[in-house]
């Protein structure tokens, strides 16, 4: 009865925060866009998911945010518009697969800390959001820092592409900043109070 319950509440908690990701990622909750470049909160779900549910639905949000990402291509990101332009290969492999990805190091970290309570939540919202931001970024540095037509585009947006480490801190820095911070403050805030009301399970 008790393997039951457990499995009747991951998958409960999993479909609410996969109906979270989606909603966050085609309204205005889920990003700040300053100019081209989009500040993503939806990493948010997979950590909560990763302290409440374990790794598995981690995982699973971590791609639904890939694939939603990817879906934006498609004429709702500029900046994803233009990198589908450049190669839908690569496009996608920076929208899905770094995102699944950093569900994974979210889910390890949830895993690895889940002993030390409110701390562990911290680390794993804060991990969630500084994997995703350096797999995404590392990706786009990896797949497109070398086409022309990348270098113009990013200058045109004032975005520096002296080099590839100028670029990264131009592109990320305030990014990874300000989604570390609200993910891990978050994840830590919502994770203890579902512990303090008894819902966070033993997962995996």
């Amino acid at each position: 009865m008790r393997n039951t319950n457990t499995k009747t509440y991951k998958l409960v908690v999993t479909a609410l925060l996969s109906a979270l990701v989606i909603v966050m990622a085609f309204t205005p909750l889920g990003f700040l866009k300053v100019g081209a470049v989009e500040i993503s909160f939806l990493m948010l779900p997979v950590a909560i998911g990763a302290v409440t549910c374990g790794f598995g639905p981690a995982v699973f949000l971590a791609l639904l945010f890939g694939v939603a990402s990817f879906i934006q291509c498609f004429g709702m990101s500029a900046l994803g518009v233009f990198l589908m332009t450049l190669n839908p290969v690569f496009c996608f492999i920076t929208c899905v697969v770094a995102r699944l990805i950093a569900g994974v190091i979210a889910g390890l970290v949830a895993k690895a800390t889940r002993k030390i309570g409110v701390a562990g939540y911290i680390l794993t919202g804060l991990s969630a959001a500084c994997a995703n931001t350096i797999f995404f970024v590392g990706a786009i540095i990896l797949f497109f820092f070398g086409n022309d037509a990348f270098q113009t585009q990013m200058t045109e947006w004032g975005i520096s592409t002296e080099n590839a480490w100028l670029f990264a801190c131009a592109f990320a820095t305030t990014n990874c900043l300000i989604e570390a911070a609200a993910t891990a403050f978050l994840t830590g805030a919502v994770g203890a109070a579902l512990k303090k009301a008894g819902f966070i399970k033993t997962a995996d």
